[in-house]
């Protein structure tokens, strides 16, 4: 799976994503934001084999919405993606953010 094909997934979701946040200013609730935080790449004699990177969703919603939580879980089943999720509420922003963490064997781009 290659970065271009995680956007293109994010893509397939009913609601407005980008990644990492959103180039023109605030979006009202729902989105969903994507980032890469953080890697598990194999390595061996000094060089990286597999690259791992960890993929981060979150999901974004100022009212509980199973059906796009549902949503969400499905599209990432879909492409074969097992994850863990976490919920907490932004009392600041006055939104829940489902976080969705997965990793992925990085194909060549």
């Amino acid at each position: 799976m290659t970065t271009q094909d995680i956007a293109d997934m994010m893509e397939e979701l009913s609601i407005p994503t980008a990644y990492y946040q959103f180039k023109d200013g605030k979006v009202a609730p729902p989105f969903a934001v994507f980032y890469y935080p953080d890697n598990a790449d194999m390595a061996a004699d000094n060089q990286n084999y597999v690259k791992i990177p960890e993929l981060v969703i979150e999901l974004c919603v100022d009212d509980k919405d199973f059906r796009l939580e549902a949503e969400v879980e499905q599209l990432l089943a879909d492409h074969g993606l097992v994850y863990d999720r976490d919920e907490t509420w932004n009392s600041s922003e006055r939104m829940y953010i489902i976080t969705y963490s997965t990793s992925f064997v990085l194909t060549e781009e």
